[in-house]
């Protein structure tokens, strides 16, 4: 991908299509996917532009504390027990995108079932929490694609938390501005019998709805 040269007004996961879904109840094995990626749009200019390839199986994203890089999560497959509560994600991995030079770090393998990850920044640094069979703990992304362990306390407000049943930004309830100084504002918009979207409102242009016919999260969407 070429270089991304100017400021993203806003970024988010959309699905392109519809998404395959996983049966409501029973045990089994599932594939993953949602046909779910990360996207940039552009108030300004009302564009959008594709950030990761990741077969439609990005999950989840935060941006990180100093915004020139985000952090996904994507799995390969949703594991369900004899109960239709018992349930994991399998074929996790962490990937991180610097947004200047569109370039991709090696990604981070989760060994293991993964019940939940939770994405924070603390301070300048962005920790995940993750509840796994193999895998649990608090961490940050460490040389090599590893993790490296933190304290217990090492939390911080607000990002993303991902279970099985899929993800949900966890933001103040106020409008999310995508950089210090931006004036444009995105929200998630929820409507029954529709998919989560994004409303996004900038001065000068007149409001736009992100992902109306698919779905759209700031942090990622439920698991169909």
């Amino acid at each position: 991908m070429e270089p991304l040269t100017h400021h993203l007004a806003q970024i988010n996961i959309g699905r392109m299509r519809a998404p395959l879904r996983i049966p409501g109840t029973g045990p089994g094995f599932f594939i993953l996917n949602p046909h779910q990626e990360v996207f940039a749009f552009l108030p300004a200019t009302g564009l959008y532009r594709q950030l990761t390839n990741e077969d439609g199986r990005v999950l989840a994203m935060l941006r990180t504390p100093d915004r020139r890089r985000i952090i996904y999560v994507t799995a390969e497959k949703l594991i369900r027990g004899a109960k239709d509560d018992d349930l994991a994600l399998r074929g996790v991995a962490l990937g991180e995108l610097t947004l200047a030079t569109m370039t991709l770090e090696a990604p981070v393998r989760i060994e293991g079932d993964v019940r939940r990850i939770e994405i924070s920044p603390v301070g300048a640094t962005t920790t995940f929490r993750i509840d796994g069979d193999r895998v649990s703990g608090t961490f940050r992304r460490g040389d090599h694609a590893t993790l490296d362990s933190l304290p217990p306390r090492a939390r911080g407000r607000g990002g993303v938390v991902l279970t099985p049943r899929g993800a949900e930004a966890v933001t103040d309830a106020a409008p999310v501005s995508s950089r210090p100084g931006c004036r444009a504002t995105a929200r998630e918009v929820a409507a029954a019998g529709k998919p989560r979207a994004i409303g996004v409102s900038a001065p000068g242009r007149p409001p736009r709805r992100i992902g109306e016919q698919f779905g759209a999260g700031l942090g990622g969407l439920p698991i169909p």
